[in-house]
């Protein structure tokens, strides 16, 4: 979408900002995009949010060569393939 599009999206006829198109416009898109991580959580039978013994805290990312990817509190990037020795904290995105 070019911005010219986007503007034309949200601009009220009187040329005013439509804020609360704009919001629910964004609503939308994030249930989208929590929906697609939900789904692929069920996929690979994983959780959104997992510690280990050690207390590390891995927060899902992405899928990355079919091994789920999980952030880790310092910003980096570990691969997780199976939930053994991990404690789930939050098994859904929000």
């Amino acid at each position: 979408m070019t911005r010219t599009e986007w503007d034309a999206m949200f601009t009220k006829e009187d040329g005013t900002w439509d804020t609360e198109k704009y919001i629910a416009y964004q609503a939308q898109h994030d249930m989208e995009r929590i929906n697609k991580v939900n789904a692929e959580l069920d996929k690979y039978k994983m959780a959104y949010e997992v510690s280990d013994t050690d207390g590390n805290t891995f927060v899902y990312a992405y899928i990355e060569n079919d091994i789920p990817l999980y952030r880790t509190k310092r910003g980096g990037l570990t691969h997780l393939s199976d939930m053994i020795g991990l404690t789930v904290i939050r098994q859904y995105a929000e």
